[in-house]
C-alpha cells in the first residue's frame, strides 16, 4: 500500500515540477489577464523593441490558454501580444460568433485606449489555425509568421526566432498525468481474491456486432432526437447518441445474455466501492491530467453555462460506458486483449458512423471540425480504460473514468452556442 502512494507522489510531482519549470521559463515576460471588448485577452509582452501589436486568434475548441506558445515566442520577437478567448470558447460565456468580429473589436479597444496604434495590429490564426505547440519545436513557423506580421505592420523583420517554451517540460508534465491515472488506480484497485468469477466468453465477432448494432441504431435514431437546449456545439447529438447506444446494448445483452454476455456477473464488487473508486480515477484525471492539457488550472473547474452540459454527457456516455465495458469483459470471460481489440473498434465505428452522419437528414453541425480531436481523444481513453480493466477495477468504476473524462473534455473544449 505504502509503495503504491508513493507511485502516485512521484506522478504528481512530476506533474507540479513541469508546471513550475515552464512558468519559471517566462519569467522574463509580463503575462496578464483582462478584459477587452467584453473578451478574456492574454496580455504578453517583453521589454523588447517595439514592433507592433498583435491579434492571435484561436482555432474551434480552442483557448487563449492553448495559443500562449505564440504568444511567448512573438513577444519574445518584440510584438506586443494579445490572445483573446473567442465568443463560446474558454472563459468567454458569449455565444459563439464570428473570429474577425472578435479580433475587430479587441483591435478597437486598443486603439481607443491609445495602447495599439491604427496602422500597426498584425492579426494571425485567421482564417488559418495555428498548431499550439507549433513555437515549441518549430522555430521556421514562427520566423515565417513574425515576417508576415512585420509587413502587415511596417515594421523591420526580427533576426531571428526565439522558442515559445520547453517541449521538455510539457512532456514531463503530460507522463506524469497520465501517469496519475494507473498509479491511483493501483492505489485503489480491489483485492483480486474477491474479483469474483470469470464470465463464459462471448466471443470477438459476436462483440463487435453488439457494438454495431448499438452504434448504428444511435446514429440512425438521432436524425429525429436533438437536444438543443445544452446550448454547446455537438452536444444536442451526441447526447441522445450515446443514450440510444446504451439503451440497444442493454436491450441486446439482456434479451440474448448467452450470445452478447449478462451484465457483469463474475464482479463481486458493490455498487458503491466501484463508484468511489471510479471517482477517484476520475479526480486523479482531472487534477492532474487537465491542468497539463490546457496549460491553465482554471480548466479544473469550467465555467457556469458548461456546468449542466458536462454532468449531461458524463452520465450519457456512462451509461454507453458501462454496456460496452461489461460486453468487453463478456467477450473473453474478462480483462484481456480481445475486449481491448472491441473496445478500440468500437470507438472507431462510433467516429465512423459520425462522419457518415453528415449524408444523413438534420446532419450534426460543427462534429466534423473535432472529429481528428475526438477520435484520439476516445482512442487514448480506451488505452487507459485496458490499463484500468487490467488492474481489477470493476466496468462501473472503468466507466465512470472514462465518462468523466470525455465529459470534462467536451463541455470544456466545444463552445457555446
Amino acid at each position: 500500500m505504502v509503495r503504491r502512494a508513493w507511485w502516485v507522489v512521484l506522478t504528481l510531482a512530476m506533474v507540479l515540477a513541469a508546471q513550475w519549470m515552464m512558468a519559471r521559463g517566462h519569467a522574463d515576460l509580463a503575462v496578464n489577464e483582462e478584459l477587452l471588448a467584453g473578451n478574456p485577452t492574454l496580455h504578453v509582452s517583453a521589454e523588447e523593441e517595439y514592433r507592433g501589436t498583435v491579434i492571435v486568434l484561436h482555432g474551434f475548441g480552442g483557448s487563449k490558454e492553448m495559443m500562449q506558445y505564440w504568444g511567448y515566442a512573438l513577444a519574445r520577437l518584440g510584438f506586443d501580444v494579445y490572445i483573446p478567448d473567442l465568443p463560446g470558447h474558454g472563459a468567454q460565456t458569449a455565444p459563439m460568433a464570428d473570429s474577425p468580429g472578435t479580433a475587430n473589436q479587441v483591435r478597437d479597444a486598443l486603439v481607443a485606449a491609445g495602447r495599439a496604434e491604427p496602422d500597426r495590429v498584425g492579426l494571425i490564426g485567421h482564417p488559418t489555425s495555428l498548431n499550439p505547440l507549433a513555437p515549441l519545436y518549430d522555430l521556421d513557423a514562427v520566423a515565417d509568421a513574425a515576417r508576415r506580421l512585420s509587413s502587415d505592420v511596417g515594421g523591420d523583420v526580427p533576426a531571428g526566432a526565439a522558442p515559445g517554451g520547453s517541449p521538455a517540460w510539457l512532456l514531463l508534465g503530460l507522463a506524469g498525468g497520465v501517469g496519475a491515472l494507473p498509479a491511483v488506480a493501483a492505489l485503489v484497485r480491489p483485492d483480486p481474491r474477491r474479483s469474483g468469477r470469470r464470465q463464459q466468453p462471448a466471443g470477438l465477432v459476436t462483440g463487435l456486432a453488439a457494438v454495431a448494432v448499438s452504434l448504428l441504431s444511435a446514429v440512425l435514431a438521432v436524425v429525429y432526437l436533438r437536444v438543443p437546449q445544452l446550448g454547446v456545439a455537438t452536444l444536442d447529438y451526441l447526447l441522445p447518441y450515446f443514450l440510444v447506444a446504451a439503451v440497444v446494448l442493454l436491450l441486446l445483452r439482456k434479451l440474448w445474455p448467452r450470445e452478447f454476455g449478462a451484465s457483469a456477473p463474475g464482479e463481486a464488487e458493490s455498487v458503491p466501492h466501484s463508484l468511489l473508486r471510479g471517482l477517484a480515477v476520475a479526480l486523479a484525471f482531472l487534477g492532474a491530467l487537465v491542468p497539463v492539457i490546457h496549460q491553465n488550472v482554471t480548466y479544473f473547474v469550467p465555467t457556469g453555462p458548461r456546468i449542466l452540459p458536462l454532468a449531461a454527457t458524463a452520465l450519457a456516455y456512462w451509461l454507453y460506458a458501462f454496456q460496452e465495458e461489461s460486453l468487453k469483459r463478456a467477450v473473453a470471460g474478462g480483462p484481456s486483449p480481445a475486449g481491448l481489440v472491441l473496445g478500440l473498434a468500437a470507438k472507431i465505428l462510433m467516429v465512423a458512423t459520425w462522419v457518415g452522419a453528415g449524408v444523413l437528414p438534420n446532419p450534426p453541425a460543427h462534429l466534423p471540425a473535432v472529429l481528428p480531436v475526438a477520435l484520439g481523444v476516445l482512442v487514448t481513453l480506451e488505452i487507459l480504460s485496458g490499463v484500468l480493466a487490467a488492474m481489477r477495477l470493476s466496468a462501473l468504476s472503468v466507466a465512470l473514468a472514462e465518462a468523466v473524462a470525455v465529459g470534462w473534455t467536451a463541455a470544456v473544449m466545444l463552445p457555446l452556442l
